[in-house]
């Protein structure tokens, strides 16, 4: 886990931003991985590439291709959507260890890339409806809490800002991947 300076800051900042920006976001990012799959051909999606190692990037993901990286975010993104649904409804949620999270949203060695871009759409797609409907209403910020494992508890609010802000990480890692495969 970040230091205590870190998590208070990361809250804070989470907190900040709005469901709208979220959404905004969520437009655009799901623009970006489009444009990075289209530009490749079946594949280059499934060529593994050795990207650096970046702040948020555990070394065991540093050997991934662009369908990892996709199937990476649909699984990370179900386990937020259920965090959040669970937490703006009242719900407690049981802490997972590191390795049992990690264990979870690590890619398969499914090849399908039509089939995995299309999820990988629809989790993004989903999450977005999620936001705009069922959840415009409720006072994200003012809900139980869940523990991150690396920031500490977070309320509905800031786990939902954590689907965004996980996104654009692996965004990077997608566009390193790109550009070593062109």
């Amino acid at each position: 886990m970040f230091p205590a300076p870190i998590r208070i800051f990361i809250a804070w900042r989470f907190n900040r931003y709005s469901l709208y920006q979220m959404t905004q976001d969520l437009d655009q990012i799901l623009d970006n991985y489009s444009i990075i799959v289209q530009c490749l051909n079946e594949d280059q999606l499934q060529q593994i590439v050795k990207v650096p190692k970046s702040t948020g990037i555990n070394e065991k993901m540093q050997n991934w291709s662009i369908l990892m990286i996709l199937e990476h975010n649909i699984k990370v993104n179900e386990l937020i959507q259920h965090t959040v649904t669970q937490l703006a409804h009242g719900k407690d949620i049981k802490a997972s260890s590191l390795e049992d999270i990690r264990a979870q949203v690590m890619p398969s060695e499914q090849k399908n890339a039509s089939q995995i871009t299309e999820d990988f759409k629809a989790s993004v797609l989903c999450f977005t409806k999620l936001i705009e409907t069922e959840l415009v209403d409720i006072d994200l910020k003012n809900t139980k809490t869940s523990q991150h494992m690396l920031f500490g508890d977070f309320n509905a609010h800031q786990w939902a800002r954590m689907f965004v802000f996980h996104l654009k990480i692996h965004l990077k890692q997608a566009r390193q991947v790109q550009r070593k495969l062109s």
